[in-house]
């Protein structure tokens, strides 16, 4: 909060700040209900996203690429801005990984691991084929003995405890939900 000369807390000041967090939420409210229509069916709202440097820096590789083959619709600032602003935890910066994978395996996606272990993810989600582990194994942290499960994404949407049909999802209609300008 600031604080005005006087050292009081400024009422016009927090007057202002509470406007803003109303509207926020407001917002928030009507874009549920956008996202909502758009899926067409009910949609989980308790899984939250995870990421670091190194993971937005992938998400912007890809869409450069994906770009370069001809998708001019994937702009990459737009990727990354958005997969930032809709992230749970968000990861300024990323110490080097220590080795999860065990004595004399490196994967150049050891980083996803650590993202997840600092993140104090619950799973990681990866089609990643050297970071699965088979039956319910699961990678622990050394440091602070979290541990991450890691699942294909095939796999982590078969262990949901709901039903949600992503073949009947409109994607486009989703996107063009999620970042519409919520009128005033």
């Amino acid at each position: 909060m600031v604080n005005t000369v006087k050292g009081h807390q400024g009422s016009a000041d927090l007057a202002s700040r509470r406007a803003w967090a109303l509207r926020e939420v407001e917002e928030a409210k009507q874009r549920k209900a956008l996202m909502d229509d758009a899926f067409g069916q009910h949609a989980p709202s308790d899984l939250l996203l995870a990421v670091s440097p190194p993971l937005l820096d992938e998400a912007t590789a890809l869409a450069q690429q994906s770009q370069g083959r001809g998708n001019p619709h994937v702009l990459p600032d737009r990727v990354r801005r958005h997969i930032a602003r809709h992230t749970y935890r968000a990861l300024t910066e990323l110490s080097p990984a220590p080795n999860y994978l065990g004595r004399g395996l490196i994967s150049k996606y050891d980083y996803l691991i650590h993202t997840a272990m600092e993140a104090e993810a619950a799973d990681l989600v990866t089609d990643e084929k050297t970071l699965l582990l088979p039956g319910d194994g699961n990678y622990r942290s050394e440091r602070t003995a979290h541990r991450v499960r890691p699942y294909s994404f095939e796999d982590f949407i078969a262990t949901l405890p709901y039903i949600l049909d992503f073949n009947a999802i409109d994607t486009h209609a989703v996107f063009r939900a999620a970042s519409q300008r919520i009128s005033a």
